[in-house]
């Protein structure tokens, strides 16, 4: 099973992201800062790392920048998932030099699930676009998760997941 870490300060959105990442077979680890990420990143040796650029304590493409520095942890993939846009364009260069896919909150599931399956068969040498052995992705109507406050509870997305609906 494939180990993603999603870095995250929104802790609704991160258990969210952690219970969709976990239905298409993936094990997740959320963090909600950067502090520690380092010795983390090399302890857990994640396969995949989605983190957000607007963090309390350090500015995401820091922690890009210095992963990518570190012959340990330069050869884990990375995606953005931010809602900074503003960041993403100062660091445009910097992104596709390094195949980091953005993904602008809010996103679909479909998004995410594609945007990993190309990360890690990027990182691994497969076909980016390989999608054999999956999931259906559920109905469209449900899977935007916006920053409001409002939060989605575990049987909610459960449900949804199942065909139902989230009111």
């Amino acid at each position: 099973m494939k180990k993603i870490m999603v870095i995250d300060d929104t802790p609704d959105f991160m258990a969210f992201m952690a219970m969709l990442l976990e239905n298409e077979d993936y094990r997740a680890s959320i963090r909600s800062t950067g502090e520690g990420i380092f010795s983390l990143v090399k302890k857990q040796k994640p396969d995949l790392i989605i983190l957000d650029l607007v963090l309390p304590d350090i500015n995401g493409i820091e922690v890009l920048h210095l992963l990518r520095e570190d012959p340990e942890t330069r050869h884990i993939p990375a995606i953005v998932s931010t809602a900074a846009l503003e960041r993403v364009q100062q660091a445009r260069e910097f992104l596709e030099a390094q195949h980091i896919e953005v993904l602008e909150k809010p996103y679909g599931l479909d998004e995410l699930v594609g945007a990993v399956r190309r990360a890690i068969g990027f990182a691994g040498g497969q076909d980016p676009t390989a999608t054999a052995g999956s999931r259906p992705v559920p109905d469209n109507s449900w899977r935007r998760f916006k920053r409001t406050g409002v939060s989605i509870s575990e049987q909610q997305a459960t449900s949804s997941w199942r065909g139902g609906s989230v009111a």
